[in-house]
């Protein structure tokens, strides 16, 4: 049982859950992304309450309209991607639920604004403040 920690997923998800951490471990992911994805897909889980075998595109849909922010959705969006991406890869599942689940735009207020460039002309670049 990974990340025994925190709040565990139904027991029907644990082994599903382990195997995809295993993976994710082997493909180089960071410690961090793997405990956020496997916490995001956990927290699902505790919502669906159906089994992995068993939920579909619109469990998640109604999961992914629980009324956080367009960012915390795409971040949902992509780990849920990566696991049940891995489910149709080692055979759990042939079908894939997240090909119903439609992209998540971008939230555009959390854009950084432009940083400001040096002149090339050192003259310039002196008075602003470059060397």
């Amino acid at each position: 049982m990974e990340f025994s920690d925190r709040r565990q997923p139904p027991r029907e998800w644990t082994p599903w859950l382990d195997d995809w951490v295993g993976a994710m471990r082997a493909q180089g992911n960071s410690a961090a992304t793997i405990e956020n994805w496997w916490y995001i897909v956990g927290h699902l889980a505790l919502r669906a309450r159906k089994s992995p075998a068993d939920i579909t595109g619109d469990d998640i849909i109604s999961w992914l309209n629980r009324g956080v922010t367009a960012n915390s959705r795409r971040s949902d969006v992509n780990a849920c991607t990566a696991f049940f991406g891995w489910v149709c890869k080692a055979g759990r599942r042939t079908d894939n639920p997240m090909d119903l689940v439609p992209t998540v735009r971008r939230d555009k207020q959390s854009s950084h604004p432009p940083r400001p460039r040096p002149s090339r002309r050192p003259s310039i670049a002196r008075t602003k403040g470059f060397r």
